[in-house]
């Protein structure tokens, strides 16, 4: 191991042993966070723009406390692995979250979680990186998560702080939460940031935490404490306790529930790395290594063959890169039709009084949100909202989704191209070759056509060209 190492140099190239492994994929340990969702709820059904955020915030900070047992870094999900789970509200909701791997080279990460009734969704793309530096690494998870409460068409947007391991060689092996983030509303003009601090090199107090609660530049409530141990928010000159794991806390976590591994396909966390986690619990490193190097190994086969992997569960909006469930709903909670959620094969619905009903695919946009009356208006955080760094007209929006369906349809028809030309000709096309096929397809529909036909006639010649694509 230490032959491979290199300080600043990215984990995620390197060849772990099994022994500092947790027996779990990353896809599963996201999930941790979301024991304590009944917050979001809360928050949901909350009439005062500022408690709001406190209680998003109170969320937040409810994910950091649970701790594996000693320093242990989880599998690195394999690209298209999945995995999903469910936890059970004392309101008799559900809340159900999907996690899949997108992308392997960079390592990418994409889940969703949704308890329309308690009136939340969340979703989240995760970019992971290690970096190692002589005594310590750092496991960063670069992107964010978006809160969104139904009801209020608000949603959270929420950054990650970095995760740094020191004493690998010299000292104490520990591990604590470093970095800034920001929690900001969409609709509202309250943001929140907090600072992770690390320890200092001599003296000092491990795991604190601080930060500001602005209603643009006005302060308004003040956060310090301890992540792992009590929080507290300061407003008004009034200091009380915002979040603590107590026992009594710790008591209402809510219970996970999982699909039982028999029922689970092949690409499933559980079922994907059984003979791994098997090895590991039964403390044979040996096996666990020769099964793990086994999965690498088919996945670097996979990734040679120049296969394009299509993510089967999310799909990437061109705007923000982030990814999102295709199939999200959006849509408030109606007491009068929708009667419960189920999922079942990751495909999450809601049964209805009077059958189907068209989803809201995306959350509201901030520019929507500002133009319809809020039940909130008359709160600072209402009255207005800048004006977002960068905007694309809707025109401009369509546009980019149409060259990402009509780029999709591209690689698929490139790829059974392909296939024909092997099968007539026993000469297989390059990939050089389709790369520069797929350039040219893309130049002729974002460039050269839109000079001479209109954007409606190109898109309806695509639709047509890739209807009829298997008769070439």
């Amino acid at each position: 191991l230490l032959k491979q190492l290199r300080p600043g140099m990215d984990l995620s190239k390197v060849t772990l042993p099994t022994f500092i492994l947790e027996p779990r994929s990353f896809l599963e340990k996201l999930a941790d966070f979301y024991y304590h969702s009944y917050v979001i709820a809360e928050a949901a059904a909350e009439g005062d723009p500022l408690q709001r955020m406190k209680m998003i915030v109170k969320f937040y900070l409810s994910g950091f406390y649970k701790k594996p047992k000693g320093l242990k870094k989880p599998y690195n999900p394999i690209l298209g692995e999945t995995f999903r789970c469910k936890w059970e509200h004392p309101d008799n909701s559900t809340s159900y979250y999907v996690a899949e791997q997108v992308s392997h080279h960079p390592p990418v990460s994409a889940l969703f979680l949704t308890n329309r009734k308690a009136g939340f969704n969340i979703s989240s793309t995760i970019l992971a990186k290690s970096k190692y530096y002589g005594n310590s690494l750092s496991a960063m998870m670069i992107g964010d998560v978006r809160i969104t409460l139904l009801q209020r068409g608000e949603t959270y947007i929420a950054t990650l702080p970095y995760a740094n391991c020191k004493g690998i060689m010299i000292g104490t092996l520990s591990m604590e939460y470093g970095g800034q983030v920001r929690i900001e509303c969409n609709r509202t003009d309250y943001v929140c940031k907090l600072d992770f601090k690390l320890k200092p090199f001599i003296g000092g107090t491990v795991n604190l935490i601080t930060g500001d609660i602005k209603c643009k530049k006005e302060l308004v409530a003040h956060i310090e404490g301890a992540w792992d141990g009590e929080i507290y928010i300061s407003e008004n000159d009034i200091k009380t306790l915002l979040w603590s794991a107590t026992p009594d806390v710790i008591a209402k976590r809510l219970k996970r529930y999982e699909v039982l591994l028999e029922e689970q396909g092949e690409w499933e966390s559980k079922k994907l790395w059984l003979k791994v986690s098997e090895a590991i619990a039964q403390d044979n490193q040996k096996a666990a290594t020769e099964e793990k190097g086994k999965l690498e190994d088919e996945q670097r086969i996979r990734a040679k063959s120049g296969i394009h992997h299509k993510p089967k569960w999310f799909k990437q909006d061109l705007l923000s890169k982030n990814y999102e469930y295709i199939h999200a709903d959006y849509q408030a909670w109606d007491e009068n039709d929708d009667i419960r959620q189920i999922e079942h094969d990751y495909v999450i619905r809601t049964i209805t009084k009077h059958g189907a009903k068209e989803r809201s695919a995306s959350p509201p946009s901030s520019t929507s949100v500002h133009q319809e009356q809020s039940e909130d208006s008359d709160s600072p955080g209402n009255k207005q909202y800048c004006e977002k760094k960068r905007q694309l007209s809707s025109r401009d929006f369509d546009r980019l989704q149409q060259m990402q369906d009509t780029l999709d349809r591209t690689i698929q028809f490139l790829q059974r191209l392909e296939a024909s030309f092997e099968k007539r000709t026993s000469v297989a096309v390059t990939q050089q070759q389709l790369i520069v096929i797929m350039v040219f397809f893309v130049v002729l529909h974002a460039v050269i056509l839109p000079l001479f036909l209109g954007r409606y006639v190109i898109y309806n010649f695509y639709n047509w060209f890739f209807r009829n694509s298997h008769a070439f």
